[in-house]
C-alpha cells in the first residue's frame, strides 16, 4: 500500500469515515477477501441465496448463506458468504473460512452417496471492522469437483467458518448446506 493511500486511510478512519479496510485475494486459495466486493455480492444475490448458518458468538453473530440452487455456471463463479455483525461494544473481527467441505453427497435412488473431495487449497481469513462486515468463498472451491456437479440433489458439510476479537475465545460453526444443480 502507498503512502498517501494508508495516510488517507487514517484520516477516514480517525474520523469514522471508512469502517473497514478492503484487502487483496490470497494468491492461489479462490478465496475472496475483499470484503467490500463480498457485502456489495451479498447484497446484489441476498433474494436468491438461503441461510444456511448462525451462531451468536457473545458480542458478534456470524451468519453463512449460500444458493438453493446451482448452475453449471454458479458453480464456478459463484460465492458462499459469511457475515460478522456486531451488537456489543468491542475490537475488530477476524474471520477465517474454510478450504472447502468436509463432505459432499448426491441423492441417488437408494440414498445418499458420498462424493470424493479434491484436495483443498489454503484456508483464507479477513479482517473486518468493530461492526462486522462480509467475506466470501468460492463455490467451486467448497465444492471440491474438478468438473460441474451434474443435476440432481446434494448436501455439503461445510468445512469451518469462524471469527474471534483480539483476547476472546474463535467461535465458528460448520452448516451443512442443502441445494438442487439444474
Amino acid at each position: 500500500m502507498s503512502l498517501r493511500r494508508a495516510a488517507l486511510l487514517t484520516l477516514m478512519l480517525l474520523a469514522g469515515c471508512a469502517a473497514e479496510m478492503p484487502q487483496q485475494p490470497l494468491p492461489g486459495s479462490g478465496t475472496v477477501i475483499s470484503t467490500g466486493a463480498a457485502a456489495a455480492g451479498l447484497a446484489a444475490e441476498r433474494r436468491s441465496l438461503t441461510h444456511i448458518g448462525l451462531r451468536d458468538c457473545n458480542g458478534y453473530r456470524l451468519d453463512v448463506y449460500a444458493p438453493a440452487r446451482l448452475t453449471a455456471a454458479s458453480q464456478s463463479q459463484g460465492k458462499i458468504y459469511l457475515r460478522a455483525s456486531a451488537y456489543r461494544a468491542g475490537g475488530g473481527i477476524r474471520v477465517a473460512l474454510p478450504a472447502g467441505a468436509a463432505r459432499l453427497q448426491r441423492r441417488t435412488g437408494a440414498g445418499w452417496q458420498d462424493l470424493p473431495l479434491q484436495a483443498a487449497g489454503g484456508a483464507a481469513s479477513a479482517s473486518l471492522s468493530a461492526s462486522g462486515g462480509v467475506a466470501a468463498t468460492d463455490i467451486a472451491q467448497q465444492l471440491g469437483q474438478s468438473s460441474p456437479l451434474p443435476a440432481g440433489q446434494y448436501r455439503l458439510w461445510s468445512g469451518r467458518f469462524s471469527g474471534q476479537r483480539a483476547g476472546a475465545a474463535s467461535c465458528s460453526l460448520s452448516p451443512l448446506w442443502q441445494f438442487t444443480v439444474e
